[in-house]
Protein backbone atom coordinates (compact mmCIF):
# COMPACT_ATOMS: atom_id res chain seq x y z
CA UNK A 1 0.00 0.00 0.00
CA UNK A 2 1.84 3.05 -1.12
CA UNK A 3 1.82 6.16 0.88
CA UNK A 4 -0.12 8.31 -2.06
CA UNK A 5 -3.32 6.27 -1.55
CA UNK A 6 -5.52 7.88 1.26
CA UNK A 7 -6.23 5.40 4.49
CA UNK A 8 -9.36 3.26 4.53
CA UNK A 9 -9.84 5.19 7.71
CA UNK A 10 -9.90 8.51 6.08
CA UNK A 11 -11.85 7.48 3.52
CA UNK A 12 -14.80 5.91 6.10
CA UNK A 13 -14.40 9.46 7.51
CA UNK A 14 -15.18 10.99 4.56
CA UNK A 15 -18.24 9.12 4.05
CA UNK A 16 -19.43 9.82 8.12
CA UNK A 17 -19.21 13.54 7.14
CA UNK A 18 -20.96 13.21 4.24
CA UNK A 19 -24.44 11.81 4.55
CA UNK A 20 -25.85 14.42 2.72
CA UNK A 21 -23.90 14.79 -0.38
CA UNK A 22 -24.36 11.44 -2.56
CA UNK A 23 -21.85 12.18 -4.87
CA UNK A 24 -18.87 12.41 -1.83
CA UNK A 25 -20.81 9.22 -0.68
CA UNK A 26 -20.47 8.02 -4.25
CA UNK A 27 -16.95 9.00 -4.79
CA UNK A 28 -15.65 7.74 -1.24
CA UNK A 29 -17.42 3.78 -2.01
CA UNK A 30 -15.89 3.93 -5.24
CA UNK A 31 -12.32 4.58 -3.54
CA UNK A 32 -12.99 2.61 -0.97
CA UNK A 33 -13.59 -0.86 -3.03
CA UNK A 34 -10.25 0.24 -5.44
CA UNK A 35 -8.12 0.68 -1.81
CA UNK A 36 -9.44 -2.62 -0.35
CA UNK A 37 -8.96 -4.70 -3.59
CA UNK A 38 -5.49 -3.42 -4.46
CA UNK A 39 -4.45 -4.47 -0.45
CA UNK A 40 -6.95 -7.66 -0.37
CA UNK A 41 -3.08 -9.73 0.53
CA UNK A 42 -2.55 -7.44 3.22
CA UNK A 43 -6.06 -6.82 4.58
CA UNK A 44 -6.31 -10.55 4.30
CA UNK A 45 -3.40 -10.73 6.84
CA UNK A 46 -4.37 -7.99 9.34
CA UNK A 47 -6.97 -9.91 11.71
CA UNK A 48 -3.97 -12.52 12.54
CA UNK A 49 -1.16 -9.72 13.77
CA UNK A 50 -1.36 -6.82 16.50
CA UNK A 51 -2.27 -3.22 15.23
CA UNK A 52 1.21 -2.19 16.94
CA UNK A 53 3.28 -4.21 14.34
CA UNK A 54 1.22 -3.43 11.39
CA UNK A 55 1.07 -0.04 12.35
CA UNK A 56 3.68 1.00 9.41
CA UNK A 57 3.71 -0.33 5.29
CA UNK A 58 6.73 0.77 4.57
CA UNK A 59 9.24 -2.05 5.49
CA UNK A 60 12.94 -2.68 4.52
CA UNK A 61 12.75 -1.98 1.09
CA UNK A 62 10.09 1.00 1.12
CA UNK A 63 6.44 -0.53 0.17
CA UNK A 64 6.80 -4.21 0.09
CA UNK A 65 4.47 -6.00 -2.52
CA UNK A 66 1.82 -7.33 -0.80
CA UNK A 67 -0.32 -6.18 -3.66
CA UNK A 68 1.33 -7.74 -6.20
CA UNK A 69 -1.30 -10.68 -7.78
CA UNK A 70 0.87 -11.86 -10.32
CA UNK A 71 2.42 -14.47 -8.51
CA UNK A 72 5.61 -14.34 -11.26
CA UNK A 73 6.12 -11.01 -10.30
CA UNK A 74 6.21 -11.44 -6.70
CA UNK A 75 8.72 -14.13 -7.25
CA UNK A 76 10.70 -12.36 -8.61
CA UNK A 77 10.67 -9.39 -6.03
CA UNK A 78 11.15 -12.39 -3.76
CA UNK A 79 14.15 -13.26 -5.68
CA UNK A 80 15.92 -9.80 -5.47
CA UNK A 81 15.13 -9.64 -1.05
CA UNK A 82 16.80 -13.13 -1.15
CA UNK A 83 20.01 -11.85 -3.12
CA UNK A 84 20.30 -8.85 -0.73
CA UNK A 85 20.63 -10.88 2.09
CA UNK A 86 22.96 -13.62 0.77
CA UNK A 87 25.18 -10.35 -0.73
CA UNK A 88 25.05 -8.37 2.68
CA UNK A 89 25.18 -11.30 4.94
CA UNK A 90 28.32 -13.46 4.58
CA UNK A 91 27.82 -15.33 7.90
CA UNK A 92 25.68 -18.10 8.34
CA UNK A 93 24.48 -21.39 10.04
CA UNK A 94 25.02 -24.37 8.16
CA UNK A 95 22.57 -27.13 8.71
CA UNK A 96 24.31 -30.65 7.92
CA UNK A 97 23.70 -34.69 8.39
CA UNK A 98 25.83 -34.79 11.26
CA UNK A 99 28.51 -38.34 10.97
CA UNK A 100 29.76 -37.96 14.67
CA UNK A 101 26.03 -37.66 15.97
CA UNK A 102 24.77 -41.02 13.97
CA UNK A 103 22.79 -38.89 11.35
CA UNK A 104 21.40 -36.37 13.76
CA UNK A 105 20.62 -33.06 12.23
CA UNK A 106 23.62 -30.87 13.09
CA UNK A 107 24.18 -26.87 12.85
CA UNK A 108 27.45 -24.64 13.02
CA UNK A 109 28.21 -20.76 12.36
CA UNK A 110 29.66 -20.36 8.67
CA UNK A 111 31.26 -18.12 6.59
CA UNK A 112 30.83 -17.18 2.99
CA UNK A 113 30.53 -15.38 0.12
CA UNK A 114 28.82 -14.52 -2.99
CA UNK A 115 31.19 -12.20 -4.39
CA UNK A 116 33.49 -9.11 -3.68
CA UNK A 117 31.25 -6.79 -1.27
CA UNK A 118 31.30 -3.37 -2.93
CA UNK A 119 31.06 -5.46 -6.48
CA UNK A 120 27.69 -6.96 -8.33
CA UNK A 121 26.46 -10.01 -6.10
CA UNK A 122 27.19 -13.70 -8.32
CA UNK A 123 24.20 -15.32 -6.78
CA UNK A 124 26.92 -18.21 -6.13
CA UNK A 125 27.40 -19.57 -2.92
CA UNK A 126 31.31 -20.20 -1.74
CA UNK A 127 33.23 -21.42 1.46
CA UNK A 128 36.59 -21.90 2.58
CA UNK A 129 36.36 -25.28 4.50
CA UNK A 130 38.81 -27.19 6.13
CA UNK A 131 38.68 -30.67 5.90
CA UNK A 132 39.67 -30.93 9.56
CA UNK A 133 36.28 -29.36 10.54
CA UNK A 134 33.15 -31.31 11.46
CA UNK A 135 31.20 -29.82 8.99
CA UNK A 136 32.89 -30.92 6.09
CA UNK A 137 33.20 -34.53 7.50
CA UNK A 138 29.45 -33.87 7.12
CA UNK A 139 29.35 -32.77 3.54
CA UNK A 140 31.70 -35.21 2.14
CA UNK A 141 29.76 -37.96 3.60
CA UNK A 142 26.34 -36.54 2.60
CA UNK A 143 26.92 -33.68 0.17
CA UNK A 144 23.43 -32.02 0.96
CA UNK A 145 22.93 -29.24 3.28
CA UNK A 146 21.18 -25.71 4.42
CA UNK A 147 22.58 -22.76 4.74
CA UNK A 148 20.39 -20.17 7.23
CA UNK A 149 20.76 -16.57 6.44
CA UNK A 150 18.88 -14.10 9.25
CA UNK A 151 19.13 -9.84 8.71
CA UNK A 152 19.53 -9.80 12.32
CA UNK A 153 23.26 -10.77 11.73
CA UNK A 154 23.82 -7.49 9.49
CA UNK A 155 25.29 -5.39 12.20
CA UNK A 156 23.75 -2.14 10.97
CA UNK A 157 20.22 -3.80 10.63
CA UNK A 158 20.23 -5.73 13.60
CA UNK A 159 18.68 -2.89 15.41
CA UNK A 160 15.88 -2.93 13.14
CA UNK A 161 15.03 -6.42 14.25
CA UNK A 162 15.42 -5.78 17.70
CA UNK A 163 13.68 -2.79 18.23
CA UNK A 164 9.85 -3.35 19.33
CA UNK A 165 7.59 -3.79 18.22
CA UNK A 166 9.66 -5.86 16.48
CA UNK A 167 12.44 -9.26 17.22
CA UNK A 168 14.49 -11.52 15.38
CA UNK A 169 12.06 -14.49 14.84
CA UNK A 170 8.92 -11.35 13.49
CA UNK A 171 8.47 -12.00 9.59
CA UNK A 172 9.60 -8.53 8.87
CA UNK A 173 12.99 -9.51 9.86
CA UNK A 174 14.23 -10.96 6.78
CA UNK A 175 15.05 -14.92 7.32
CA UNK A 176 16.44 -17.15 4.38
CA UNK A 177 16.75 -20.98 3.90
CA UNK A 178 18.73 -22.80 0.78
CA UNK A 179 18.65 -26.05 0.88
CA UNK A 180 21.09 -27.58 -1.93
CA UNK A 181 24.19 -29.98 -2.86
CA UNK A 182 28.20 -28.96 -2.23
CA UNK A 183 30.61 -29.98 -4.74
CA UNK A 184 34.08 -28.81 -5.24
CA UNK A 185 34.49 -25.68 -7.49
CA UNK A 186 36.25 -26.30 -10.41
CA UNK A 187 39.04 -25.17 -11.38
CA UNK A 188 38.24 -22.09 -13.72
CA UNK A 189 36.41 -21.00 -11.15
CA UNK A 190 38.70 -20.69 -8.33
CA UNK A 191 40.35 -17.85 -8.59
CA UNK A 192 36.61 -16.23 -8.72
CA UNK A 193 35.80 -17.87 -5.48
CA UNK A 194 38.52 -17.15 -3.46
CA UNK A 195 39.13 -13.51 -4.75
CA UNK A 196 35.33 -13.28 -2.80
CA UNK A 197 36.35 -15.00 -0.16
CA UNK A 198 39.59 -13.53 0.53
CA UNK A 199 37.91 -10.19 0.05
CA UNK A 200 34.70 -10.30 2.14
CA UNK A 201 36.60 -12.55 4.41
CA UNK A 202 40.46 -10.75 4.43
CA UNK A 203 41.66 -12.82 7.92
CA UNK A 204 41.30 -16.17 5.61
CA UNK A 205 44.39 -15.45 3.78
CA UNK A 206 46.56 -15.74 6.91
CA UNK A 207 44.61 -19.65 8.32
CA UNK A 208 47.58 -22.58 8.08
CA UNK A 209 47.44 -23.66 5.33
CA UNK A 210 48.37 -27.21 6.82
CA UNK A 211 44.75 -27.14 7.65
CA UNK A 212 43.82 -28.73 4.32
CA UNK A 213 41.48 -26.22 3.20
CA UNK A 214 38.91 -26.79 0.50
CA UNK A 215 37.13 -23.92 -1.95
CA UNK A 216 33.90 -25.29 -2.14
CA UNK A 217 30.19 -24.23 -3.29
CA UNK A 218 26.77 -24.64 -2.39
CA UNK A 219 24.46 -25.43 -5.21
CA UNK A 220 21.07 -24.68 -4.33
CA UNK A 221 17.56 -26.87 -4.94
CA UNK A 222 15.33 -24.89 -2.90
CA UNK A 223 15.03 -21.32 -1.31
CA UNK A 224 12.64 -20.28 0.93
CA UNK A 225 11.86 -16.65 1.85
CA UNK A 226 10.69 -14.86 5.08
CA UNK A 227 10.43 -11.33 4.77
CA UNK A 228 6.81 -10.24 5.45
CA UNK A 229 3.76 -11.78 7.04
CA UNK A 230 1.51 -14.52 5.44
CA UNK A 231 4.62 -17.20 5.42
CA UNK A 232 7.65 -17.93 3.92
CA UNK A 233 7.83 -18.08 0.28
CA UNK A 234 9.28 -20.47 -2.29
CA UNK A 235 11.95 -19.06 -4.91
CA UNK A 236 12.31 -21.05 -7.54
CA UNK A 237 16.24 -21.51 -8.07
CA UNK A 238 16.41 -19.88 -11.87
CA UNK A 239 14.21 -16.54 -10.45
CA UNK A 240 17.12 -16.41 -7.49
CA UNK A 241 19.85 -16.75 -9.97
CA UNK A 242 18.80 -14.21 -12.19
CA UNK A 243 17.35 -11.39 -9.85
CA UNK A 244 19.32 -8.35 -9.22
CA UNK A 245 19.71 -7.79 -5.56
CA UNK A 246 16.91 -5.45 -4.08
CA UNK A 247 17.98 -1.65 -3.10
CA UNK A 248 20.48 -2.02 0.13
CA UNK A 249 18.07 -0.54 2.76
CA UNK A 250 18.65 2.34 5.32
CA UNK A 251 21.66 1.14 7.79
CA UNK A 252 21.35 1.71 11.37
CA UNK A 253 23.69 2.00 14.30
CA UNK A 254 24.34 -0.94 15.39
CA UNK A 255 23.61 -2.46 18.94
CA UNK A 256 26.26 -1.96 21.42
CA UNK A 257 28.56 -5.36 22.00
CA UNK A 258 27.62 -7.33 24.84
CA UNK A 259 29.77 -6.97 27.61
CA UNK A 260 31.44 -9.29 30.22
CA UNK A 261 32.84 -11.93 28.02
CA UNK A 262 34.97 -14.34 29.91
CA UNK A 263 38.62 -15.47 28.89
CA UNK A 264 38.80 -18.31 26.31
CA UNK A 265 40.73 -20.56 28.95
CA UNK A 266 37.62 -20.17 31.08
CA UNK A 267 35.48 -22.35 28.27
CA UNK A 268 31.79 -23.37 30.42
CA UNK A 269 31.68 -20.03 31.61
CA UNK A 270 32.37 -18.57 28.24
CA UNK A 271 29.68 -20.87 26.72
CA UNK A 272 27.10 -19.96 29.46
CA UNK A 273 27.71 -16.45 29.00
CA UNK A 274 27.45 -16.84 25.02
CA UNK A 275 23.97 -18.30 25.58
CA UNK A 276 23.02 -16.01 27.73
CA UNK A 277 24.21 -12.81 26.15
CA UNK A 278 22.43 -14.04 22.73
CA UNK A 279 19.02 -13.18 21.56
CA UNK A 280 18.31 -15.45 18.84
CA UNK A 281 20.37 -18.60 16.92
CA UNK A 282 20.01 -21.06 14.08
CA UNK A 283 17.79 -24.27 14.98
CA UNK A 284 18.99 -27.39 12.81
CA UNK A 285 16.04 -29.74 12.13
CA UNK A 286 15.45 -32.74 9.66
CA UNK A 287 12.69 -31.46 6.93
CA UNK A 288 9.56 -33.18 6.22
CA UNK A 289 9.25 -31.07 3.41
CA UNK A 290 12.53 -31.48 1.95
CA UNK A 291 12.50 -35.89 2.37
CA UNK A 292 14.86 -35.82 5.27
CA UNK A 293 17.26 -32.97 4.28
CA UNK A 294 18.75 -30.85 6.72
CA UNK A 295 16.83 -27.44 7.53
CA UNK A 296 17.72 -24.19 9.68
CA UNK A 297 15.38 -22.15 10.98
CA UNK A 298 16.36 -19.16 12.81
CA UNK A 299 14.20 -19.07 15.82
CA UNK A 300 14.50 -16.36 18.89
CA UNK A 301 15.12 -17.95 22.34
CA UNK A 302 16.15 -17.19 25.79
CA UNK A 303 18.10 -18.86 29.03
CA UNK A 304 16.33 -16.55 31.34
CA UNK A 305 15.90 -12.62 32.40
CA UNK A 306 18.58 -10.12 32.01
CA UNK A 307 19.25 -11.41 35.47
CA UNK A 308 19.16 -15.05 35.68
CA UNK A 309 21.23 -16.82 33.15
CA UNK A 310 19.83 -20.79 33.69
CA UNK A 311 21.46 -22.09 30.54
CA UNK A 312 18.42 -23.63 29.71
CA UNK A 313 16.91 -23.31 25.53
CA UNK A 314 13.44 -21.94 25.62
CA UNK A 315 11.52 -21.02 22.65
CA UNK A 316 8.24 -19.94 21.64
CA UNK A 317 6.91 -21.67 18.78
CA UNK A 318 3.92 -22.73 16.37
CA UNK A 319 3.35 -25.34 14.69
CA UNK A 320 2.66 -23.84 11.51
CA UNK A 321 6.60 -22.98 11.28
CA UNK A 322 8.76 -25.48 9.32
CA UNK A 323 10.87 -26.15 12.59
CA UNK A 324 8.08 -27.38 14.72
CA UNK A 325 6.71 -29.38 12.24
CA UNK A 326 10.08 -31.13 11.75
CA UNK A 327 10.21 -31.59 15.59
CA UNK A 328 6.94 -33.13 15.91
CA UNK A 329 7.46 -35.72 12.73
CA UNK A 330 10.41 -36.72 14.56
CA UNK A 331 10.78 -40.16 16.30
CA UNK A 332 13.38 -39.26 18.62
CA UNK A 333 12.52 -34.95 18.23
CA UNK A 334 16.26 -34.24 18.60
CA UNK A 335 17.41 -30.94 16.98
CA UNK A 336 20.65 -28.66 16.79
CA UNK A 337 20.89 -24.85 17.87
CA UNK A 338 23.72 -23.16 17.39
CA UNK A 339 25.04 -19.59 18.38
CA UNK A 340 27.78 -17.23 17.60
CA UNK A 341 29.72 -14.29 19.32
CA UNK A 342 29.56 -12.83 15.65
CA UNK A 343 25.97 -10.69 16.18
CA UNK A 344 27.37 -9.89 19.93
CA UNK A 345 29.52 -7.49 17.96
CA UNK A 346 32.77 -8.49 20.12
CA UNK A 347 34.40 -10.69 17.41
CA UNK A 348 36.11 -7.48 16.28
CA UNK A 349 37.34 -7.84 12.52
CA UNK A 350 37.98 -11.58 11.92
CA UNK A 351 34.61 -13.79 10.61
CA UNK A 352 32.62 -15.86 12.28
CA UNK A 353 34.42 -19.21 10.80
CA UNK A 354 37.45 -17.84 12.95
CA UNK A 355 38.05 -19.76 16.50
CA UNK A 356 38.74 -17.08 18.45
CA UNK A 357 35.05 -16.18 17.35
CA UNK A 358 33.08 -18.19 19.75
CA UNK A 359 30.66 -20.45 18.02
CA UNK A 360 28.34 -23.27 20.29
CA UNK A 361 25.94 -26.31 19.05
CA UNK A 362 24.23 -27.83 21.86
CA UNK A 363 22.06 -30.75 20.63
CA UNK A 364 18.88 -32.57 22.28
CA UNK A 365 15.72 -33.42 22.02
CA UNK A 366 13.21 -31.00 21.62
CA UNK A 367 10.33 -31.06 23.87
CA UNK A 368 6.59 -28.59 24.97
CA UNK A 369 7.19 -26.85 28.06
CA UNK A 370 4.61 -27.88 30.39
CA UNK A 371 4.37 -28.05 34.43
CA UNK A 372 5.81 -25.33 37.00
CA UNK A 373 8.29 -24.77 33.74
CA UNK A 374 5.77 -23.25 31.92
CA UNK A 375 5.54 -19.85 34.01
CA UNK A 376 9.78 -19.90 34.22
CA UNK A 377 9.42 -20.37 30.34
CA UNK A 378 7.08 -17.89 29.71
CA UNK A 379 9.11 -15.09 32.17
CA UNK A 380 12.45 -16.05 30.24
CA UNK A 381 11.21 -15.69 26.82
CA UNK A 382 8.85 -12.40 27.24
CA UNK A 383 11.76 -10.15 29.61
CA UNK A 384 13.50 -10.50 26.56
CA UNK A 385 11.46 -10.77 23.73
CA UNK A 386 8.59 -8.35 24.94
CA UNK A 387 6.89 -8.64 21.08
CA UNK A 388 6.18 -12.64 21.29
CA UNK A 389 3.48 -11.32 24.23
CA UNK A 390 1.85 -10.05 21.25
CA UNK A 391 2.25 -12.85 18.87
CA UNK A 392 -1.31 -14.15 17.59
CA UNK A 393 -3.18 -16.38 19.65
CA UNK A 394 -5.00 -18.11 16.72
CA UNK A 395 -1.64 -19.26 16.03
CA UNK A 396 -1.04 -21.21 18.89
CA UNK A 397 2.31 -20.69 19.57
CA UNK A 398 3.66 -22.59 22.58
CA UNK A 399 6.65 -22.65 24.92
CA UNK A 400 9.87 -25.57 23.88
CA UNK A 401 12.69 -26.52 25.43
CA UNK A 402 15.87 -27.88 24.17
CA UNK A 403 16.85 -30.31 26.30
CA UNK A 404 20.42 -30.62 25.95
CA UNK A 405 22.18 -33.15 25.32
CA UNK A 406 25.61 -32.67 23.96
CA UNK A 407 27.35 -29.68 23.35
CA UNK A 408 30.19 -29.18 21.08
CA UNK A 409 32.29 -25.54 21.25
CA UNK A 410 34.82 -23.52 20.11
CA UNK A 411 36.26 -20.59 21.59
CA UNK A 412 40.26 -20.65 20.63
CA UNK A 413 42.55 -22.66 18.07
CA UNK A 414 42.56 -26.46 18.62
CA UNK A 415 39.66 -27.73 16.88
CA UNK A 416 35.71 -27.88 18.48
CA UNK A 417 35.76 -30.00 21.41
CA UNK A 418 32.74 -31.18 23.32
CA UNK A 419 32.27 -29.24 26.82
CA UNK A 420 30.81 -31.61 29.54
CA UNK A 421 27.20 -31.05 30.76
CA UNK A 422 28.52 -31.07 34.31
CA UNK A 423 30.79 -28.37 33.39
CA UNK A 424 28.15 -26.06 31.24
CA UNK A 425 25.74 -26.25 34.30
CA UNK A 426 28.14 -25.53 36.98
CA UNK A 427 29.72 -22.61 35.23
CA UNK A 428 27.63 -20.37 37.40
CA UNK A 429 28.12 -21.87 40.35
CA UNK A 430 25.59 -24.23 40.67
CA UNK A 431 23.51 -27.02 38.27
CA UNK A 432 19.97 -26.20 37.65
CA UNK A 433 17.52 -28.84 38.44
CA UNK A 434 16.30 -30.35 35.36
CA UNK A 435 13.09 -31.80 34.47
Amino acid sequence: MGRNVPPAANVISAMSVSRANPAVIGWALALLTALLTCTGALASRIKDFPQAVISSDEGLHGVRPSSVSDSSARAVDSAAVARWLVHATGTGALATTSVHLQGLPFASAISFSDGVPDKPSSGHLWFYMSAMDVSCDDILANATASLTLSEASIPERASWCQTSPMDEEDPNCVKLTITGNFQRVSSADTKTAEEALFARHPDMKLWPRGHKWLILELKPTSLFLLDAYGGAKHIPVEEFMRAEPAPTPKKLPPPPPATGRPAFFERARRARWLVHSSRWGTLGTTSVHLFGAPFGSAISFSDGADDEATGRIFMYLTKMDAAAQDIAASSSSVASFTLTEMPLGVCKRVCAEDPTCARITLTGPVRVVNGTDTQLARDALFSRHPAMARWPAEHHFEFYELHIETIFFLDMYGGAKPLELAEYWKAYGSAPTMP
